[in-house]
């Protein structure tokens, strides 16, 4: 059955500021991947040209690096993971999401262009590897989050838009 015992029943908090306070954290986190799902597209397309400009690697070798890249996150993603579940539970979804979001702030300074030498190739590459775990991470334990904070009777909509969020990564 869909009704878990810990999803609240009722579909509407009790004042208007409260139900305004939830709709907006709903929307907040889903902001979160739509942003997310936008920004890996654009960072993959983006990192395989700076791989092949600057570091003069074929078509081949910068595609197998960003794939590399993007599979990264199957460890980070699995590690944060079991944080969360740990005794006691000191790390919690949104806790991991806020520390998340942050770090991808504090690293995107590391994607822009400072020049054509090495190092700065290098600190895009592993500003990207940042990156693009920031992005991965915020999107799924975003997605963890809204199913929790859901109602019962939110829970198919709110998977309705984050899934059309998906269309986004056609735009970057």
């Amino acid at each position: 059955p869909k009704a878990e015992p810990d999803l609240p029943q009722t579909s509407a908090p009790v004042t208007l500021k409260e139900r305004m306070l939830h709709l907006g954290c709903i929307g907040f986190l889903v902001a979160n991947i739509a942003v997310a799902n936008a920004f890996i597209s654009a960072w993959q397309l983006a990192a395989t040209n700076v791989v092949q400009l600057k570091f003069q690697w074929s078509i081949q070798w910068s595609t197998v690096l960003v794939g590399g890249v993007s599979f990264t996150p199957a460890f980070v993603s699995p590690a944060l993971g079991r944080l969360t579940r740990s005794k006691p539970n000191i790390f919690q979804d949104r806790g991991i999401v806020l520390w998340t979001a942050a770090l991808q702030l504090c690293t995107s300074a590391l994607l822009f262009d400072y020049g054509a030498s090495t190092l700065a190739a290098v600190a895009y590459i592993v500003g990207g590897l940042l990156v693009f775990n920031c992005f991965t991470v915020l999107g799924m334990f975003s997605l963890s989050l809204a199913t929790k904070i859901s109602t019962v009777t939110e829970v198919d909509k709110t998977m309705s838009v984050i899934g059309l969020t998906t269309i986004l990564r056609a735009l970057g």
